[in-house]
């Protein structure tokens, strides 16, 4: 099964199956969560260290059982720009007691601690380079892709801890991935989040639900939604908010929601008027997306997947 390709989709899909011992990623997942204790701690965490700079690793994985704390950072990119330098320059000054005083990880957990890139065949060497020349030694992980098979693999430097170095020194191949964020938290922006926001939307109404509240509807369709930090879910809800303002904007769409309550931000959903014309409000559904991605209109898109 072809899955999507942006490292920033795999990488957080990956991570959280590997600690939630997903069955798609056996044996993987066995010996990384229940071997090596390691759980999923915070998606996206921005926070400020001792230094005062702030950083926000794109994740942070802890085990207690190894005392150790994972910090991961991913790109896209090949060359190592400024933002990338100061942003190495950053994490090069965090501490154990950062990790325990501003991110909250527990004590235990943040007596070691690695930062890990996770970069793209094309742009090891660059990063390999850099590193080494500020006398850095941060684990970088390799991530590539052969057909349909996706492979995770250390390519330099050591892990903290010996168990975690040999685990990923082995590799990690797979060609199916559960879906705990359906699209990249690097792109939150509405023609990105709308086919999701709207096939949640749907799924409510299916189920005859009578009123949702912004919180409860994230939670609906980005499950790792508790997982996330603070200042990101400020940004998809924000995003989730406006994609259904927008909609109930609409004569069509104000006949199926109607905004509610305002703190949280709620709205009332009317599944009756939307199973008498079903069909009908599907088009306009479909319609309303291909409106905010700005792409023609496409009839086939089915609403009856499982998120």
């Amino acid at each position: 099964m072809e899955i999507n390709s942006s490292i920033s989709y795999i990488m957080p899909n990956l991570l959280i199956g590997l600690c939630k011992s997903s069955k798609y990623l056996q044996p993987y997942s066995t010996i990384f969560h229940e071997q090596l204790g390691y759980d999923f701690f915070r998606l996206e965490l921005l926070f400020q260290l001792s230094s005062r700079n702030r950083i926000s690793p794109d994740a942070i994985l802890i085990s207690t059982k190894l005392e150790n704390t994972l910090l991961f950072e991913w790109t896209e990119a090949v060359e190592v720009s400024s933002r990338k330098q100061n942003q190495q320059d950053h994490y090069a000054n965090v501490t154990s007691s950062d990790l325990a005083n501003f991110a909250a990880v527990p004590a235990i957990a943040a007596k070691t601690f690695d930062i890990v890139l996770t970069l793209r065949p094309s742009a090891i060497a660059n990063f390999q380079s850099n590193l080494s020349s500020n006398s850095r030694t941060f684990p970088i992980l390799e991530l590539d892709q052969q057909d349909l098979v996706v492979i995770l693999s250390k390519v330099a430097n050591s892990f903290q801890v010996a168990q975690t170095d040999d685990f990923f020194i082995r590799s990690i191949r797979f060609e199916r991935l559960p879906r705990y964020i359906p699209f990249s938290l690097e792109t939150n922006q509405p023609r990105e989040m709308v086919p999701f926001v709207i096939q949640h939307l749907v799924s409510l109404l299916v189920k005859r639900e009578i009123v949702v509240s912004l919180p409860d509807f994230c939670k609906g369709f980005i499950p790792a939604w508790d997982l996330i930090g603070r200042e990101k879910k400020s940004e998809l809800s924000g995003t989730a908010k406006g994609l259904i303002n927008d909609l109930v904007r609409k004569r069509w769409g104000s006949q199926l929601a109607q905004r509610e309550g305002d703190n949280p931000p709620t709205w009332a959903l009317a599944p009756d008027v939307f199973k008498k014309n079903s069909k009908g409000f599907r088009k306009q559904l479909i319609e309303f997306i291909a409106e905010v991605r700005g792409e023609t209109y496409q009839p086939g898109l089915d609403f009856g997947a499982e998120t």
